[in-house]
Formats: structure tokens, C-alpha cells, sequence
């Protein structure tokens, strides 16, 4: 029998324990971008100018106020501003992104450092390319969601997703059991600000 990978839209995403794998095998300033993409959400373009503008961090209310000039330009984007939720690990991964300032890589860079760890976590390649911490995400987000009381706006809103979006592409992933309940400590105090 052969093991299941996740796929939406052909990007991979991992359970809790495959992402703490995946995280172990990249160097320390990969892990913190990755570890930044997957408490954020933020898309690439975002996840660099929100490097450039630390500021937009608001640790005391646990959020990035991302505004429009920070905001994927994609014709299809439902929200050109947003505020995006944190967990306290996320504010944790936030800010040791501030203090480290990472310089630019390319999104072709990022994706070779991507795999090349998903390979040595044993992962295979399939589905590794930088926007999957973000699906990943929200995939997580869908499946914790009546546990954790957040209601689908809030997620719509915090990924810049409309509900037919996350209607359609995230919702029934259909976690393990221990998977979702991994998946629910790992979200929890994300609705909480």
C-alpha cells in the first residue's frame, strides 16, 4: 500500500508531523521562512514585502495588518487588504523573522530548498513548491475550525479567500484522527486576539 499525499491544486499538504520532519531538514533561515509562511498564510510577493515592513506586525493584538501595497496583485485576489490572525508560535516565528531580516530569494530558489529537504525528510517531491505552507494552512484551518470556534469568514478573511474558495479547494481533506488532533493544538489561540 502505497502512503497518501495530499494534494490541492497540485500543491502538496503535509500533516503536522510531516511538516515537523520537512522543517528539521532545512537550515535555520529556511526554517524560519517556512515556519513564517505556515503561521501566516502569506503568499510569496507578501511573505517579501512583509520582510521589507516588519511594522505591519502588531504583537500586541496578534496580527499583520497587511495593506494594499503589501497585497498579492493576482486579478482574481478577493481582499486588497487584510488582517492576518497569529497563534502565539506564529508570533514567535514572526519575530524571529524581524531579528533575522532574511535576504530576497527566488521563488525558484526557495522551491529547490523546499525540496531538497522534503527529499531528505523522505517525502518525495511531489506537490513541494513555496505556496504549499500556505495551503497547508488553510487546509489546517478548514479541518480545526468547530473545535476552535473560528468561523469561516474569519478564515476567508485572514487568507484573503472568499467561502466558495475555501468551499471548493479546502474543505473535507480528510485528516487522520490524530492528524486533526495535532492540527487542532497546532491552531490553537488562533481565533483568540
Amino acid at each position: 500500500m502505497s502512503e497518501r499525499i495530499l494534494l490541492r491544486q497540485k500543491c502538496r499538504i503535509l500533516t503536522p508531523a510531516e511538516y515537523q520532519v520537512f522543517r528539521s531538514c532545512l537550515n535555520p533561515t529556511y526554517q524560519t521562512m517556512a515556519d513564517v509562511l505556515l503561521h501566516t498564510g502569506l503568499r510569496i510577493v507578501e511573505f517579501w514585502a512583509f520582510v521589507e515592513h516588519p511594522e505591519w506586525y502588531h504583537a500586541s493584538v496578534r496580527v499583520i495588518d497587511l495593506p494594499e501595497e503589501g497585497s498579492t496583485k493576482k486579478d482574481r485576489a478577493e481582499y486588497v487588504q487584510r488582517t492576518i490572525r497569529l497563534t502565539l508560535d506564529g508570533c514567535k516565528s514572526v519575530e524571529t523573522l524581524n531579528a533575522l531580516h532574511p535576504r530576497k530569494v527566488t521563488r525558484v530558489a526557495m522551491r529547490d530548498a523546499f525540496r531538497r529537504a522534503s527529499i531528505k525528510a523522505k517525502l518525495g517531491t511531489k506537490g513541494i513548491v513555496p505556496k504549499f505552507p500556505r495551503k497547508t494552512l488553510v487546509s489546517w484551518l478548514m479541518e480545526a475550525r468547530k473545535e476552535l470556534s473560528i468561523d469561516s469568514l474569519d478564515i476567508g478573511a485572514s487568507m484573503g479567500h472568499d467561502l466558495e474558495t475555501l468551499r471548493i479547494h479546502y474543505l473535507g481533506v480528510g485528516f487522520a484522527p490524530s492528524d486533526h488532533d495535532d492540527i487542532v493544538a497546532f491552531l490553537k489561540g488562533w481565533k483568540t486576539t
